[in-house]
């Protein structure tokens, strides 16, 4: 689970921190605190704004697949690349549907774009 890009073991850390560095007395008055805050934060209309605009951007690559037609292709691809696999070269999707095209160098980190 990813929060603001912070991994589980990340948020672990810093509650652990702000628990050393603030004491158990103080640490829920700062929670609340930014409670608050980040609920101010989340109700502004910049804030719906950025998350409308992020969520267009991370759309867009569908969108434009869906607007052109490429939906079948890329099954057809998916197929092909099934039933004949290229020795060496792996071509994959991303969450995005954008063709990455991998090979066996590329894992070892010796590859060429």
């Amino acid at each position: 689970m990813k929060i603001l890009n912070l991994g589980s073991l990340e948020i672990l850390l810093i509650l652990i921190l702000a628990l050393i560095i603030l004491g158990p007395a103080r640490i829920v008055d700062s929670a609340r605190s930014f409670g608050v805050w980040l609920r101010r934060i989340t109700k502004t209309k910049q804030w719906n704004d950025l998350v409308s605009t992020a969520n267009e951007v991370r759309e867009f690559p569908r969108k434009i697949i869906q607007e052109a037609g490429l939906e079948e292709s890329i099954k057809d691809l998916e197929k092909f690349q099934d039933e004949f696999p290229a020795e060496g070269t792996q071509f994959e999707w991303n969450q995005d549907k954008a063709l990455i095209k991998r090979t066996e160098k590329d894992d070892q980190g010796k590859g060429e774009n």
